[in-house]
């Protein structure tokens, strides 16, 4: 079942609590991830994006913001991954989910408090 996804800025929260009162942080609009990575792995990303709030949302990551997330195996992705990562402040977060149904291994970020 696909996810709260919003349209805005480059950083978004879809602003939903989560049993934990925890919102969810997602780095693109549903529209953008279909397009660039299909519906069935956006669905599948949703998913895994869904779980990591629901199992970390106690670890103190407040004030998420700059959240990311890129192909591993596309270059060009990866590198616009590595341009918002470099520009983040406070802590931060990195991480992956995969392999994918489709064999895809994304990289998954944001930076937290302030």
């Amino acid at each position: 079942m696909p996810g709260p996804w919003v349209s805005g800025a480059s950083i978004r929260s879809a602003g939903v609590d989560t049993p934990s009162r925890h919102p969810y942080q997602y780095p693109m609009t549903r529209e953008e991830l279909c397009a660039k990575y299909g519906t069935s792995e956006a669905d599948w990303i949703d998913q895994q994006m869904r779980t990591f709030w629901n199992l970390n949302c106690e670890e103190g990551y407040d004030c998420v913001d700059n959240s990311r997330l890129a192909r591993q195996s596309d270059a060009a992705d990866m590198a616009e991954y590595e341009t918002a990562a470099n520009s983040g402040c406070c802590g931060f977060y990195e991480g992956e989910f995969g392999p994918s149904p489709e064999g895809h291994t994304y990289a998954f970020g944001f930076n937290y408090g302030h």
